[in-house]
């Protein structure tokens, strides 16, 4: 049970500092990447001047 909980910790803390992330930095310039990161095909449009 304790593994279980320790488990659900992680991802509750992961997912806490994903949505801070979001919100307090520029998500112009960290959505692409922390998208990316986690999926194959962004869901936003990768501009050609940020690269």
């Amino acid at each position: 049970m304790v593994a279980f909980d320790k488990l659900v910790w992680t991802q509750t803390v992961s997912l806490l500092l994903g949505v801070l992330c979001e919100k307090s930095w520029d998500t112009e310039k960290v959505r692409p990447a922390y998208i990316g990161d986690r999926m194959a095909t962004p869901r936003t449009p990768v501009d050609p001047s940020l690269t």
